[in-house]
């Protein structure tokens, strides 16, 4: 019994000795535990690297990258951003927390209000967008994810969501936020001249592209 005793004693070191070591290595490569679970829970999920080839080049509008914007770190609320890959025009929506429900419902308002072109989204990789079957099949869209901790793969999204803090500062509350402020912001980047588009703005580009002679975003 003492030797049965002084082997389980000795398995249980050994075990914990090999699961510091692995912690220590997802330290210094700036992963937590919890990061590398997120990642784990990503798999089945559609990823960024199977999506048309038309998606890749900005061939054709209508494919859109996705993500939610954070404000005080003590509230729920947030906001949701949709970015057009070929023109940058974007739409934002209030949610009053960052659930896969309050995506899912904000999205297809988005979707169905807005008129615009929509084939693909392709989304940040949080929880918050697990629900991506149902609004593909609400949608009739496709949806793809990029991988953890790589932000440019949605690039487009990330460069708008730095022009939406000049107006929703980081830490920031947004309990008092309403769709109407949300609607008027997203109206005032959506004409802002972008030097990658030859000073061009979103809606003038997607007026390009679509050949029609008005938006109202």
């Amino acid at each position: 019994s003492t030797n049965a005793d002084f082997r389980r004693a000795v398995q249980r070191l050994i075990s914990s000795s090999i699961t510091a070591l692995i912690c220590a290595s997802l330290e210094r490569l700036h992963l937590s535990r919890k990061s590398l679970g997120h990642y784990s829970r990503l798999q089945g999920k559609p990823m960024i690297d199977t999506r048309p080839e038309t998606v890749e080049t900005r061939g054709e509008v209508g494919h859109w990258e996705g993500d939610t914007v954070m404000g005080s770190v003590t509230e729920r609320d947030c906001l949701l951003t949709l970015v057009e890959r070929s023109t940058g025009l974007a739409l934002v929506a209030k949610l009053p927390h960052r659930t896969t429900t309050a995506v899912n419902r904000a999205a297809l308002k988005l979707i169905r209000e807005s008129d615009l072109p929509f084939k693909t989204i392709t989304w940040d990789n949080g929880t918050e967008f697990h629900g991506y079957k149902e609004l593909e099949q609400a949608a009739g869209i496709r949806c793809y994810f990029a991988y953890p901790h790589r932000p440019w793969q949605r690039g487009s999204n990330e460069n708008f969501n730095g022009l939406l803090r000049q107006y929703f500062p980081k830490r920031r509350s947004l309990a008092k936020v309403r769709q109407g402020h949300c609607d008027a912001v997203a109206h005032k980047l959506n004409h802002r001249p972008r030097k990658r588009y030859d000073y061009k703005t979103p809606i003038e580009r997607l007026e390009e592209l679509l050949g029609v002679l008005h938006f109202a975003c």
